[in-house]
């Protein structure tokens, strides 16, 4: 992609501290294979959230949401993932109430939802 903020987790820091946005949507795949640009992007300030097909697995959006800070994670199979941070020993509260909250709702839905609750 031409826009650098596509193809570089740093420039679309860069470009959420510089246009004073709240924080940043990534690729779930980025963050795995870049796990301290999540540090790097909470020392500035900033929120994170994630998508991608890797957040189907609730194992993973535990260890996104504990380990690395990431507020939240935009999942295809909300049921499921759901299910899954239930029958963990310790599901992250916060990842797991707002994706509980999204069951049963429409993609548009659960979308409005999660931008409710980055913002607040």
């Amino acid at each position: 992609h031409v826009d650098p903020r596509r193809n570089s987790v740093a420039a679309a820091v860069d470009h959420a501290l510089q246009h004073q946005l709240q924080g940043v949507v990534l690729e779930t795949g980025a963050l795995r294979s870049q796990p301290g640009a999540a540090a790097a992007a909470r020392r500035q300030g900033l929120q994170l959230m994630t998508f991608g097909l890797l957040n189907n697995d609730p194992a993973w959006v535990q260890q996104q949401h504990l380990q690395l800070g990431v507020c939240a994670a935009i999942v295809d199979d909300v049921p499921g993932v759901a299910a899954g941070l239930q029958r963990s020993s310790a599901p992250p509260p916060a990842v797991a109430s707002h994706i509980q909250s999204a069951a049963g709702l429409e993609h548009a839905a659960a979308i409005q939802q999660l931008r409710r609750t980055v913002r607040a």
